[in-house]
């Protein structure tokens, strides 16, 4: 196989080669096509492709070269020593015959002209064999293979303007064959799906009928088109053609069987006549019941509700729960944990699963880690994962982007037809799954939760966990806008201790009572038959196990919670003022610099994590060290204001 064969076979539309490969391509700008990257753990569309030269570069994992040096990366091949087979595969792949000189280069079948209002040309679309559409407009005396400045119109605007009836079928072939016997017809480029917006001022006072093609993506795009110009068109129609093949049948295919085309438009004209108006569809009672309702006191108080729960007593059914802690305390091992309990209906750590679901992780990092900690849980758990209805993004979400919040609700849905509906939705983390805004605004943050609610716990009447950081100093509490834990209905801290345990402890349960504490322990598992291909290693990862009972921090004392300690202890003092303590912490060096603000922060900061330690406690503005810390005896002291 020659490579130059190849190149002309793609030349100036190497989209083709890559549409293959990458199912998420998307447009991006000028002659750029952005994809996730095939070659590495991508988060967000890293992979860029030039659409006219075929060259690629992905600005996550710095891969980049030719389709040939993608084609390689693809099937583990190397680009010198194996360039013969990746020529050969990509001829077979593609149908690419270069013996006898011929190639089977895309080729032009037919070209559209999409005209402005005057009838000025403003681009083509071309439709080309094998089939595949380029867009093209016009630059000079030349063409630009690009969309570069150009706004979409309809095809054959100007004649839809002069309309009073329009006719929308699916594709530009269509348009044109039913203009031959006598109507008035228009569609989008692009395909079906992408229907603008921007389109439904066309169809003002115009009586619309729509022909969607004889399958499932015909009929939602024309719904889509229908949604689009009902607030604009004088009347909409909706006519499904008789004797259509199946699987995308069209207009075209019904005329082709008429060979008096004065018949099949006299047939065709009686079928929009009798074609009954389009009616959106009529909620169903699982739509009706996502409905805003109110409930008379009576009818509230009929008879006692029992709680629905998914791990008693720590989580229930349709609440809005959240797990804070600092970096490395295993919050994600933790809701992994509970998730795939609650999926395979598995007892969390002694408690029952109460309610077993499918159930959705929205991550929005670790990914690299992911398999192996669902792995690792699985082998420790002895639980086959076939059939479990446990699914993990390949992507984090921005629920603050209505349009990313969609992509979620769509994913789901997919999946709910076959799994069944969700129970629990985690969301790891809050900042990575946040969007456009900041955590800190309580606006942004009541946004955030009112989205939350709307798409995910009022949709699908499930459970949604929040996995979210401490704050930075004040680590007894989640950092960002307090408008978040006062819309929880639970609130768990995880803690790290010295030792290697994480203690969950309840910080807020709106309608029941606090769970008791529990304390975890980590243990390596390894994973058999997995093998690390950077050095040859058995790979390993981690659960969690319950030990019995909580551990105090023991961290040993160093830095500024030192000095802020021994400070406390050196006043010697049944009960110590905060005025007084910070007093003698900044006298002592509880910060390196003279600056009175660093000062505060290491004074306030070592404050918080005494408190968190266990080895100080306060009432008021009074402190003291804690009774069983060893420092000293507890005298039996009332504190002031007591």
């Amino acid at each position: 196989m020659d490579k130059q064969a190849i190149e002309n076979h793609f030349a100036g539309y190497f989209q083709t080669f890559y549409e293959r490969y990458l199912p998420k391509l998307s447009k991006g700008k000028g002659d750029e096509l952005k994809s996730v990257c095939p070659f590495h753990l991508d988060t967000d569309p890293s992979l860029s492709v030039n659409s006219q030269t075929g060259m690629f570069h992905c600005f996550g994992c710095h891969a980049a070269g030719s389709i040939f040096d993608f084609y390689a990366r693809q099937n583990s091949l190397d680009t010198r020593a194996d360039f013969p087979k990746i020529l050969d595969g990509i001829a077979a792949t593609f149908g690419i015959h270069n013996g006898d000189k011929q190639t089977t280069k895309p080729t032009v079948a037919a070209r559209y002209d999409y005209q402005d209002e005057s009838g000025k040309l403003v681009y083509q679309i071309e439709r080309l064999e094998p089939k595949s559409f380029r867009i093209r407009r016009p630059d000079g005396a030349a063409w630009a293979y690009n969309a570069k400045g150009v706004k979409s119109i309809p095809y054959r605007l100007p004649e839809v303007l002069k309309a009073d009836e329009v006719l929308i079928p699916e594709g530009e072939k269509d348009v044109d064959n039913l203009r031959k016997i006598g109507f008035t017809a228009t569609t989008n480029p692009y395909g079906a799906g992408k229907f603008p917006d921007h389109f439904g001022p066309y169809f003002a006072a115009k009586h619309v009928v729509l022909i969607p093609h004889n399958d499932e993506p015909g009929r939602a795009h024309m719904k889509q088109v229908a949604a689009i110009v009902k607030n604009y068109a004088a009347s909409i129609r909706w006519l499904d053609l008789p004797d259509l093949p199946e699987k995308g049948g069209d207009v075209s295919d019904w005329l082709a069987q008429y060979q008096d085309k004065t018949e099949a438009a006299e047939r065709l004209s009686i079928m929009i006549e009798g074609a009954p108006e389009y009616r959106e569809e009529t909620e169903t009672s699982e739509q009706v019941n996502r409905r805003f309702h109110f409930l008379s006191a009576n009818d509230l108080c009929a008879m006692p509700k029992p709680t629905l729960w998914l791990l008693k007593p720590y989580i229930d059914a349709g609440s809005l729960a959240m797990i804070f802690g600092e970096a490395g305390s295993y919050k994600s091992f933790l809701s992994l944990d509970q998730g795939l309990c609650i999926a395979t209906a598995h007892d969390w750590h002694g408690h029952e699963v109460r309610q077993r679901g499918s159930v959705f992780y929205i991550a929005g990092e670790g990914f690299a880690g992911i398999n192996r900690r669902i792995k690792a849980w699985a082998l420790y758990h002895e639980t086959d994962l076939q059939d479990v209805p446990f699914f993990v993004s390949d992507r984090p979400a921005q629920f603050l982007d209505m349009e990313s919040a969609g992509e979620v609700v769509r994913s789901v849905d997919e999946l709910q037809e076959r799994h069944g509906d969700p129970v629990l939705i985690i969301i790891d983390t809050l900042n990575r799954n946040f969007g456009p805004g900041d955590e800190n605004s309580t606006a942004d943050m009541t946004r955030f939760i009112s989205t939350i609610d709307e798409t995910l716990r009022s949709r699908y009447r499930c459970a949604v966990q929040v996995i979210h950081h401490s704050g930075l100093s004040a680590t007894e509490r989640a950092r960002g806008a307090s408008a978040l834990r006062a819309a929880l209905d639970w609130e768990y801290r995880l803690q790290k201790n010295a030792d290697g345990s994480r203690i969950l402890t309840c910080t807020k349960a709106k309608d029941h009572g606090e769970p008791p504490t529990i304390c975890f322990m980590p243990e390596t598992i390894t994973l058999d038959g997995w093998i690390d291909p950077d050095d040859g290693e058995v790979m390993t990862s981690c659960v969690l196990h319950r030990v019995e009972g909580t551990t105090a921090d023991t961290r040993p004392l160093s830095g500024a919670r030192k000095v802020a300690f021994d400070a406390l202890v050196r006043i010697g003092e049944d009960y110590v003022h905060i005025d007084t303590w910070r007093d003698a912490a900044y006298a002592a060096g509880v910060s390196p610099t003279s600056s009175q603000d660093a000062k505060r922060k290491a004074f306030k900061r070592a404050v918080s994590e005494l408190r968190d330690a266990g080895l100080v406690e306060v009432k008021g503005d009074y402190w003291w060290v804690k009774a069983d810390t060893g420092q000293r005896p507890d005298k039996g002291r009332t504190c002031p204001g007591t």
